[in-house]
């Protein structure tokens, strides 16, 4: 595991859980937290619809990205991006033809990329940047394990955020 230090670009917010216990943040608000280096709570307002619907479509993140006034762009082709945002997709039986798409964007995630050379992840479930073997390994397996079904993941899309 590296050290916290040797990452100037990766921020932990310290508020990771009392947002989620006081208003349900999830792997959406808290991925966009690390990556625009604020608190969950500070990028509360970004996602106005939360509180009626608790989770981030790419719409909503977008959205989210707009109102905080930063640079980003969505990458024309899936690829981690050397600083932004992921939309993973847990792999199963709920992205079959015929099947809804609201059924495959219940199994999907968010998390926060930060690439200088080596490929880092953050990932509200670790609440903590990994290198992404030891997150793929530790985290992200866990988060298949956990729906029924799953055979896997792959990144769906990607969003390069610069910050000021």
């Amino acid at each position: 595991m590296f050290m916290l230090g040797e990452l100037k670009a990766c921020y932990i917010p310290e508020d990771i859980q009392e947002a989620n216990e006081s208003w349900g943040a999830n792997c959406g608000p808290v991925a966009l937290a690390a990556i625009l280096h604020k608190s969950v709570e500070q990028v509360r307002s970004l996602f106005p619809s939360f509180a009626a619907k608790p989770w981030a479509s790419p719409t909503v993140m977008e959205g989210a990205l707009r109102r905080a006034c930063v640079t980003w762009e969505a990458c024309r082709t899936v690829h981690w991006p050397i600083y932004g945002l992921a939309w993973l997709q847990v792999e199963g039986p709920w992205q079959t033809a015929g099947v809804p798409a609201s059924a495959a964007y219940r199994h999907t995630h968010w998390v926060g990329v930060y690439a200088p050379g080596d490929l880092y992840i953050f990932d509200v479930n670790a609440g903590m940047w990994l290198p992404h073997d030891e997150w793929n390994r530790e985290v992200m397996s866990s988060v298949v394990a956990c729906s029924k079904k799953a055979t896997g993941w792959k990144v769906r899309k990607t969003w390069r955020v610069q910050l000021a």
